[in-house]
C-alpha cells in the first residue's frame, strides 16, 4: 500500500510541475516589467537556494529537481528565441528542438512522450532508470542551446546580464551534481529498501513458524499437564507402595533379628542335645522353658510391629495430605500463568501486524533472539548433564538395593540348605529307630516265648512292659514320620535350618540294658537246649538256676520298664524337636514369600519413581521454554512499539523535506521567470 501511495504522488507532482512550467511562460508576456526584482534580491534568493538544496537527501526530489530544471531550462531557451530578431540565424534551429523536445500541446505532460501508460505506476528506481536517457538528453540538449544563446549575445555590451547568465550556469551546474548526488542516494537507498523487503518477508516467515511451534508446544503443555496430574495420581499411589515397602522391609529386619534369635537358640538346643547324656530331663525343662521365652518375645515382637505400623500409616496419612495440598497449589499457580501467558501471546500476536513497518529494529530483535536460542541451548546442555548425573547416582542406589537383595537371597539359600542337612538327619534318625524297633521285637518275642516256657515250667509270672507303652511309641513315630512331611512351596529354592538331632536316642543305660537282654536271650537259648536235668544230683543246680532266672527276669522286668520309659520320653523330645523345626519351616516359607513379595513391589516402586522424575524434569523443560517464549514476545512487543515511534518520526521528517522540495521548486521557478522577464526587458 505504502509503495502505491508514492508512485501515485511521484506522478502527481511530475504532473503540477509540467502544468506549472507551461503555465508560467504565458504570463511573462503580459507582465510588465515594472515587477521584475532587481539582481541584488537575484542573488539573494539564489544563495537561499543552494544552500536548503544541500539539504535534501530523498531520491524522488532529485528527479523533480531535475526534471523541473531541464524543463525550465528549455523554457528559457525558447523565451530568448523568441525575443531575438525575426531575422536570426539560430531562430530556426532553436524552434526545431523546441518542437523535437517540449510537447506539441501546452495541456500535454512532457513525460508522456517517455513513459507508456504501463510504466506509469513503476516504483521509483524503475522509474528513474526509465526517464534517466531522456532527462541527459535534455541536459545535453540545454548545454547546446546555451552556448547557442552564448554565442548569440556576444555582441552584446550590457556586462551585467552576462554575469547574472555566467551566475545562473554555475548554480545550474551545481544543482546537477546535487541531483546526481540525489539521484545516487536513491539508488542507495532503493537498494536498502529491497534488501529490507527481502528481510520483512524472511522475519514475517519465520514469525509464522514461531506461531505455529507455539501453538504445537502449547497443546503440548496440555497434554502434559494432563499427564502431569496423571502422574501425581500414580506418585501418590506409589508413595503409599513405598511406605508399605518400608514396613515391609521393616519386618524383615525384625524377621532376621528372630531369625539370628533362633540361630542362636538352635546353637544352644546342639549343646542341650550333647548334654542329653548326663541330664536329659533337665535339657527337656531347659527347653520348655526357652519355648515359652520365645513366644514370650514372639508376642511383644508382635506387639512393637503393630504399634510401629500404626504410627507409620499415621505418619503416611498426614505425609499424603500435606503433598495433596502442595500439588494442588503449584497446579493452580501453574494455570494462573499459563492463562495469563495465553492474554499476553493474544495482545502480541494482535500488535504484530506492524511489524513489516520495523525494519532495523526487528532485524536486532532476531539477532537476539539468536543470542537467547544459544543461551537456552547451553542451558538445556548443562540440564542434560545434571540429568545424567542423577540417572548415575539412581543406577547406584538401584544397584546398592540389588546386593542387598542377593545377600537376603544368600541368606535364605544357607537356611534352605540347612533344612535340607536336617531333613536328612531326620531320615536318618528314623531309619536308625525303625532297625532299633525291629530288633526290639525281635528280642520282646523271644523274651515272651522264653517266659512263656518258665511259666509253664516253674508257673512264674513276669510282668513284662505293657503293649501299649511300646505302641504308643510307636504311634508317636508314625505321626511324627506323617507330619514330618510337608509341601514346600513352589517359590522356595533348597532351604536351610542350623544342624540338630544328630545324637543317638538310646543313652548308655538304654545300650546296657539292651546288652543284658542280649546275655540274657544268648542264656535263655542254652536253656532250651535241655530243659530237664538228667540226674538227681542236678536238681540243687536247677533251683540255683531257677533262681537266677527269677532274679533275672524280675531285673528284666524293671530294665523293660525303664526302657519304655526312657523310649516314650525319646519319642516326646524327637515329636516336640519335629514341631518346632516344622514350625520354623513354616516360618521360613512364609518369610521367603514376603521377601519375594516386598522386592517385586519395590521394583516396581523404584520403575515409577524414575518414571515419575522423568516426567517431571519434561514438565520442569515446558515450563522454562514458556518462560523464554513469554520472555521474548515481551521482549518484540517492546522492539515494535520503539519501531513504531521510529517510522512516526520519519514519516514527519519525510513530509517536511517534501514540503522543503516544493518550496525550492517554487522559488527555482519564481527566479527562472525573474531572469527571462529580465531578459525580456532589456
Amino acid at each position: 500500500m505504502n509503495g502505491n501511495t508514492r508512485k501515485l504522488t511521484l506522478e502527481e507532482r511530475l504532473s503540477l510541475a509540467a502544468k506549472k512550467g507551461k503555465k508560467k511562460p504565458k504570463k511573462i508576456g503580459s507582465s510588465p516589467a515594472s515587477q521584475s526584482p532587481p539582481p541584488d534580491n537575484v542573488s539573494g534568493s539564489k544563495l537561499e537556494t543552494s544552500e536548503t538544496i544541500k539539504g535534501v537527501n530523498s531520491a524522488e526530489n532529485a528527479i523533480l529537481s531535475i526534471l523541473t530544471d531541464s524543463e525550465d531550462k528549455t523554457q528559457l531557451v525558447t523565451t530568448q528565441s523568441s525575443t531575438e530578431r525575426p531575422g536570426s540565424k539560430e531562430e530556426p534551429l532553436v524552434h526545431e528542438n523546441v518542437d523535437r523536445r517540449v510537447c506539441s500541446s501546452p495541456m500535454e505532460e512532457p513525460w508522456s512522450q517517455w513513459l507508456s501508460g504501463d510504466q506509469m505506476s513503476l516504483n521509483a528506481e524503475e522509474l528513474l532508470k526509465t526517464l534517466r536517457p531522456h532527462v541527459e538528453e535534455l541536459v545535453n540538449e540545454n548545454e547546446r542551446l546555451r552556448e547557442q544563446a552564448a554565442s548569440s549575445k556576444s555582441a552584446n555590451t550590457e556586462s551585467s546580464l552576462v554575469k547574472l547568465i555566467k551566475e545562473k550556469d554555475g548554480i545550474i551546474d551545481r544543482l546537477r551534481q546535487e541531483g546526481d548526488q540525489l539521484s545516487k542516494t536513491e539508488l542507495r537507498q532503493s537498494n536498502i529498501i529491497k534488501n529490507s523487503r527481502k528481510r520483512i518477508v524472511e522475519l514475517e516467515n519465520n514469525l509464522g513458524t514461531l506461531e505455529d511451534d507455539l501453538s504445537k508446544k502449547i497443546e503440548l503443555y496440555e497434554k502434559l499437564y494432563s499427564s502431569h496430574t496423571d502422574s501425581l495420581n500414580e506418585l501418590k499411589g506409589s508413595e503409599a507402595a513405598v511406605i508399605e515397602l518400608i514396613k515391609d522391609r521393616e519386618k524383615l529386619y525384625s524377621v532376621e533379628s528372630i531369625l539370628i534369635e533362633k540361630d542362636a537358640r538352635i546353637k544352644s538346643l546342639e549343646k542341650a542335645l550333647e548334654t542329653k547324656e548326663k541330664d536329659l530331663s533337665e535339657a527337656v525343662t531347659s527347653h520348655q522353658k526357652e519355648s515359652e521365652l520365645l513366644k514370650r518375645t514372639t508376642e511383644e515382637q508382635v506387639m512393637i510391629l503393630e504399634a510401629s505400623l500404626e504410627q507409620l500409616r499415621i505418619e503416611s496419612e498426614k505425609s499424603s495430605e500435606n503433598e495433596l495440598s502442595a500439588n494442588f497449589n503449584s497446579t493452580s499457580n501453574l494455570q494462573e500463568r499459563y492463562n495469563r501467558l495465553f492474554e499476553d501471546f493474544k495482545s502480541s500476536k494482535a500488535n504484530s501486524q506492524a511489524i513489516e513497518d520495523a525494519l532495523n529494529s526487528k532485524v536486532s530483535g532476531l539477532e537476539s533472539q539468536i543470542e537467547d536460542m544459544t543461551l537456552t541451548y547451553d542451558r538445556y546442555s548443562l540440564q542434560i548433564d545434571d540429568n545424567i548425573k542423577k540417572n548415575s547416582e539412581l543406577e547406584l542406589k538401584l544397584h546398592k538395593s540389588e546386593q542387598m537383595h542377593q545377600d537376603d537371597m544368600n541368606k535364605i539359600n544357607e537356611l534352605q540348605s540347612t533344612i535340607v542337612s536336617l531333613e536328612a538327619s531326620i531320615r536318618n534318625l528314623n531309619d536308625d529307630y525303625s532297625h532299633l524297633q525291629h530288633k526290639y521285637d525281635i528280642q520282646k518275642d523271644q523274651l515272651e516265648h522264653n517266659i512263656d516256657q518258665q511259666k509253664t515250667k516253674n508257673g512264674l509270672q513276669i510282668i513284662l512292659p505293657e503293649s501299649h507303652q511300646t505302641k504308643d511309641f510307636e504311634s508317636d513315630a508314625a505321626k511324627l514320620d506323617d507330619n514330618w512331611i510337608i509341601t514346600q512351596n513352589s517359590s522356595l529354592e533348597v532351604m536351610e535350618t542350623p544342624k540338630i538331632l544328630k545324637e543317638p536316642f538310646l543313652t548308655k543305660d538304654d545300650n546296657s540294658l539292651l546288652s543284658q537282654v542280649e546275655k540274657y536271650d544268648k542264656y535263655d537259648m542254652s536253656m532250651e537246649l535241655d530243659d530237664m536235668p538228667d540226674e538227681a544230683s542236678d536238681l540243687g543246680s536247677l533251683n540255683r538256676e531257677t533262681s537266677f532266672r527269677n532274679s533275672s527276669s524280675r531285673n528284666l522286668n524293671r530294665y523293660s520298664s525303664e526302657l519304655g520309659s526312657s523310649a516314650r520320653m525319646n519319642a516326646q523330645v524327637v515329636s516336640k524337636l519335629g514341631a518346632e523345626i516344622r514350625k520354623f519351616e513354616v516360618e521360613l516359607s512364609s518369610l521367603q514369600n514376603l521377601c519375594d513379595k516386598t522386592q517385586k513391589e519395590r521394583n516396581e516402586a523404584n520403575d515409577e519413581i524414575i518414571r515419575l522424575l522423568e516426567e517431571n524434569e519434561k514438565v520442569n523443560h515446558l515450563i522454562t521454554e514458556n518462560l523464554n517464549l513469554s520472555r521474548q514476545v515481551e521482549e518484540l512487543g517492546a522492539k515494535l512499539d520503539a519501531s513504531l515511534q521510529l517510522l512516526g518520526e520519519k514519516t514527519e521528517l519525510a513530509e517536511e523535506l517534501e514540503n522543503d522540495v516544493a518550496d525550492l521548486k517554487d522559488m527555482m521557478r519564481q527566479q527562472i521567470q525573474d531572469m527571462i522577464k529580465l531578459q525580456e526587458k532589456r
